[in-house]
């Protein structure tokens, strides 16, 4: 008796046990699989069929209405970087949507910085009393930094002897020297590589005759330097970069092939700008050389000119001035 009734029991038991379990899973699936129609058409990845009240959703992220429905469970979603493709019900395509190609690229501007150069190239010019010394100095030639400095040298007469000595059947008659030197970081420096120097004065556009161009380096040995000729677009270069000081400078009213001296040099100390006198006369069937070497002390008159004349044996003129002579040498007429 109590066998069969235990059987009674049991089956409804197992049948409500099954209806529970059916009615629970079906409340849990339910808000994901029905949306109402308004909402459906709404929303752009769900697909309604005509056929059926039952909606087919696309996108498995719950919606508002999902997610105010269930409050206590959290629906775990996959990232947009753990899902590479989306499937879909629907004959339409799906892109892939990816964090990192949904960025906008940044265009980074490339600005090219030309690295100054420590030894630049570098022009220089200062006036001098009547001149102006203008420097060009090439890349390569003075660290950055580098200034110049002249002047004039105003005792020249060791200057005119040391030059006197090297000199051949002539003396220095005139001679303007200049001291030129390069300075950085307070030393006396040397350009690595020969510069190009031009000496614009008006004691070389004065003088009708030739100069020389001596170098008078520090332990007073001298040598002529070769001058550059210039050419016309040359001085119109130089006329342009010294303008500005020509138009200030009184003595000076322009740039010329007459009143400027061109070199190039990698030494620099004292630069003369000489002129220089030779007197050569025949007397006695021979040939004499005159000079005459004086400096300023001797008060000769700028533009004085040498005249060196023969005195025939036996005249009047001739003893007199052999008279003189001798009484000047303490020595006889014979």
């Amino acid at each position: 008796m109590k066998k069969k009734i235990h059987q009674h029991i049991k089956k409804p038991l197992i049948l409500l046990s099954i209806l529970v379990v059916f009615i629970t899973v079906y409340s849990l699936v339910l808000p994901a699989l029905t949306l109402d129609e308004q909402t459906a058409e709404d929303a752009p990845d769900i697909v309604l069929d005509s056929n059926t009240e039952e909606t087919t959703v696309q996108n498995d992220e719950p919606t508002e209405k999902q997610t105010e429905e269930i409050p206590d469970e959290t629906v775990e979603t996959p990232t947009v970087e753990e899902t590479e493709t989306v499937t879909a019900e629907s004959d339409e395509p799906v892109e892939t949507i990816n964090n990192e190609d949904t960025q906008e690229p940044q265009e980074t501007e490339l600005v090219q910085v030309e690295a100054e150069s420590e030894y630049p190239a570098v022009k220089f010019s200062q006036v001098v009393n009547d001149s102006i010394i203008y420097v060009e100095a090439p890349e390569g030639a003075f660290m950055k930094g580098t200034s110049m400095e002249a002047e004039e040298v105003e005792d020249t007469s060791e200057l005119v002897e040391s030059i006197n000595n090297d000199l051949k059947n002539s003396v220095v008659k005139k001679i303007k020297a200049i001291d030129i030197r390069f300075i950085y970081n307070e030393e006396e420096v040397e350009p690595l590589v020969p510069i190009k120097v031009s000496i614009t004065s008006a004691f070389v556009e004065n003088n009708d005759e030739d100069a020389f161009l001596m170098h008078i380096d520090d332990e007073g040995k001298t040598n002529e330097v070769k001058q550059n000729e210039l050419k016309e677009e040359e001085l119109e270069t130089l006329s342009e970069e010294i303008k500005d000081v020509v138009e200030e400078h009184e003595e000076i009213t322009e740039v010329s092939s007459e009143n400027t001296i061109t070199f190039e040099s990698d030494s620099f100390s004292v630069y003369a700008i000489v002129y220089v006198q030779t007197i050569q006369i025949e007397a006695d069937g021979g040939t004499y050389n005159i000079t005459v070497s004086y400096t300023e002390d001797a008060q000769i008159p700028e533009g004085s000119v040498l005249n060196v004349r023969e005195i025939e044996a036996g005249t009047v003129e001739y003893e007199l001035y052999l008279t003189k002579s001798a009484t000047q040498l303490n020595t006889s007429n014979e």
